[in-house]
């Protein structure tokens, strides 16, 4: 690239930035046309100009942490999963009133098994499970509040016995039953991998028991 064109584009980038039409296409200075590249090229150049440090919380999320995510690790058991966590509504307060998951038991590709839900609105935080069928339908549990403190949570999914509809998935908290989805068809189900939402690098799901 060159300075010319790096200089037309780091002004064309800042213009566009200040103006708050930054998701507009950009006119490539190369070919006339419009396109993306260009303007995430000046975009690179703009934001590389300048130290953003201290300004943390005047900038877009994704320009200071990373996107949120699920964090995968291996599971050993394909027929059943059972794990404690907490919640940590200083990370969970990243939710938003949409329903997110932020657990879920996958197979192969990834494939969903189980998912827990969770949203945040008005400081209120709800919660709810979600379990997938050898036809791949989902089945859902109804939402139940939670509080805005550190809370326990024990997650126990099982895989239906062939030809028979006794699936279930249930989380608790404490030992007392909060949500919870039966008479599942899932015995083609083949548990491989559990996910954990983070935001910023941080799971909002800490896991103080290992998955057995």
């Amino acid at each position: 690239m060159s300075t010319l064109v790096s200089r037309h584009r780091f002004v064309a980038a800042v213009v566009i930035c200040l103006s708050g039409t930054a998701l507009l296409p950009f006119i490539s200075l190369n070919t006339g046309s419009f396109g993306w590249q260009a303007f995430a090229d000046a975009y690179i150049v703009f934001r590389n100009s300048f130290d953003f440090q201290g300004q943390v919380g005047e900038l877009p999320w994704s320009d200071v942490q990373p996107p949120p995510r699920m964090q995968f690790s291996p599971v050993s058991d394909p027929e059943e999963y059972a794990g404690s966590f907490e919640l940590d509504p200083a990370i969970a307060k990243a939710l938003t009133a949409e329903p997110t998951e932020i657990l879920m038991l996958a197979g192969d590709a990834l494939e969903p098994i189980f998912g827990i839900e969770a949203r945040h609105s008005e400081g209120r935080y709800e919660i709810r499970a979600k379990a997938v069928e050898d036809d791949g339908s989902a089945s859902y549990s109804d939402w139940r509040e939670l509080t805005d403190l550190v809370t326990p949570l024990d997650v126990e999914w099982t895989r239906a016995l062939q030809s028979t509809r006794d699936g279930s998935l249930y989380l608790s908290q404490a030992g007392n039953l909060l949500v919870w989805v039966v008479d599942l068809d899932n015995d083609q189900a083949a548990a491989i991998e559990r996910g954990v939402r983070e935001f910023a690098g941080q799971p909002v799901l800490r896991e103080f028991l290992q998955a057995q």
